[in-house]
């Protein structure tokens, strides 16, 4: 199915990249939110308050960055799932039509059913490969970064 897509190739990189993104803005957020409360302990006022602006505009800029990977993933992954999709469907069309005229008397391809086995079966494959391999991409990101930060935490308490 994927060799059908190679054309879409660029279409699904950016969408694996803005995967990335967005899986690594949730183990980003964590760690931002953990010194935004460490930002509450500073004894000095002022540099309370510039590490509270500091960590409010790295909210701000980690919903900013969520929202672009967001965007780029359902764009991506959405656009090359349709050309897939009226790809896949020309060339039943095309099958169909180079069938013989006998063919076509059969009760199970009759013109409906054979329009609606053109409408759905292509957008079924599109459900099964567009939307649906970014985010398993993006669980998988969110899930090994996730991981090596706690190993890297883990490290440095027992080194330190």
């Amino acid at each position: 199915m994927l060799s059908l897509n190679k054309p879409e190739w660029y279409l699904i990189l950016i969408g694996c990249l803005a995967c990335l993104i967005t899986g690594g803005v949730q183990p980003a957020f964590s760690i931002i939110f953990t010194k935004a409360i460490n930002a509450f302990q500073k004894c000095d006022r002022a540099e309370q308050e510039y590490a509270i602006v500091f960590y409010s505009l790295l909210f701000v800029f980690t919903g900013f960055l969520c929202f672009i990977g967001n965007f780029l993933q359902s764009f991506m992954f959405g656009w090359s799932g349709e050309n897939l999709t009226k790809r896949i469907r020309s060339k039943c069309f095309r099958a169909m039509l180079s069938q013989e005229i006998g063919w076509y008397d059969m009760s199970e391809n009759n013109v409906g059913k054979l329009t609606t086995r053109l409408a759905t079966e292509a957008a079924a494959i599109q459900g099964a490969t567009g939307v649906r391999i970014g985010v398993r991409f993006l669980y998988y990101a969110f899930f090994f970064l996730t991981i090596k930060m706690n190993l890297s935490i883990f490290f440095f308490v027992v080194l330190n």
